[in-house]
């Protein structure tokens, strides 16, 4: 939901508002190397510059149509949950909510059930705002995977 400020005020307690950006993917695993590595420092940038955020990374399948033909075509849709009025520069961020399906039961300490059938992997990267964020290998993995 939207918000007209960056604090909201609930039951007398101050909490900050936050927003939902979509970020264009970017598929690295068939880039140069040197393509590649210039992603991962723009996504070790965007940890960097937003001190507190959510990444969500969601498959989403699209039915595309040609002539008599139907092809099923899967792709990858980036979402940043971000305190209000961050400056994102990275990967064409803009305004947009995903579609959130309710949890139905955490599977394992990394994934959780949703209600429409499918499950979400997730991973938590803490960034105490003093040292810059290094990508792991663990993270890179699981980026150039996704879910």
């Amino acid at each position: 939901m939207p918000s007209s400020g960056p604090l909201e005020k609930r039951g007398g307690a101050k909490r900050e508002a936050w927003t939902w950006l979509r970020l264009d993917g970017v598929s690295f695993t068939i880039l140069p190397f040197e393509e590649r590595d210039s992603v991962l420092r723009d996504y070790a940038g965007l940890l960097s510059s937003v001190k507190r955020s959510v990444l969500l990374a969601r498959r989403v399948n699209y039915e595309y149509k040609y002539s008599d033909y139907s092809f099923g075509v899967g792709d990858t849709a980036f979402y940043l949950r971000a305190p209000a009025g961050s400056q994102v520069v990275y990967f064409n961020a803009r305004p947009e909510e995903p579609a959130r399906p309710r949890v139905k039961r955490l599977v394992n300490l990394a994934t959780l059930e949703l209600e429409d059938g499918s499950y979400v992997a997730f991973i938590l990267i803490r960034n105490n705002g003093r040292e810059p964020v290094e990508v792991a290998r663990l993270t890179t993995t699981w980026l150039t995977t996704g879910c």
